[in-house]
């Protein structure tokens, strides 16, 4: 029981967090990751709580500082008075639901035409099919916004790992994504959509994927029928 209460309380603390954090859509994920790192001026991958109270002031998240005061502790697990990069993102982000992790894999395959066991980043890039995006469907913003919004958080993405050197490269110099650093891109695309339905559709939409006789456009993006 005490655990149980001990994890209620960890929902209940970074739930508004995320809810205003997935408000701001893709770009506000990338927001949060990139000032973690301009904070980070020791380069140490790492945050102590002013940076972390700084990180919330200059997102512009609106959170009052007792909140914030709590959400450290949260983070601060070893209580070492900062935080890690990759315990902070993850945490916040989270893990994706078996569903969710069960399409991301099949777009993965579709891609992995070759069976390597991975793909590029080029590959990605020319997947991913912009003009079926729910917010262009619906008429929220153009076909060439969705592509730019795309590619500038694939890029961001990959572009941490290069500064931290733990990108590969194939034969012909395109940078290798393994199924894992696949994964771990989708989630911060998996964190802006509260239903695993929206979810689903969405990706099979926009990777061409076969829902098995469930048509991606048979409900309006909004949820309610066209």
């Amino acid at each position: 029981m005490n655990k149980l209460w001990k994890l209620n309380q960890r929902k209940d603390i970074l739930e508004p967090m995320r809810q205003k954090i997935r408000a701001r859509g893709i770009r506000g994920i990338m927001a949060v990751r990139r000032k973690f790192f301009l904070l980070d001026e020791n380069d140490s991958k790492t945050i102590d709580y002013k940076e972390f109270s700084n990180l919330f002031q200059n997102s512009r998240l609106n959170i009052q500082e007792k909140e914030i005061e709590s959400i450290f502790k949260k983070f601060d697990k070893d209580e070492s008075g900062e935080i890690d990069y990759n315990e902070f993102i993850t945490t916040l982000i989270g893990n994706m639901k078996p569903n969710r992790l069960n399409i991301i894999k099949r777009v993965f395959d579709k891609l992995d035409t070759e069976g390597k066991g991975y793909v590029t980043l080029n590959q990605i890039r020319y997947g991913f099919n912009h003009k079926e995006c729910p917010k262009v469907r619906s008429g929220m913003i153009g076909a060439n916004e969705a592509l730019g919004d795309f590619i500038d958080l694939l890029e961001y993405h990959f572009n941490l790992l290069r500064e931290n050197n733990n990108l590969e490269y194939d034969k012909n110099g395109e940078v290798i994504v393994k199924p894992e650093e696949f994964i771990d891109f989708f989630r911060n695309i998996s964190m802006i959509y509260d239903e695993d339905e929206e979810f689903e559709l969405a990706i099979a939409a926009e990777w061409g994927l076969d829902l098995k006789g469930k048509y991606p456009y048979q409900r309006g993006w909004n949820g309610l029928p066209e």
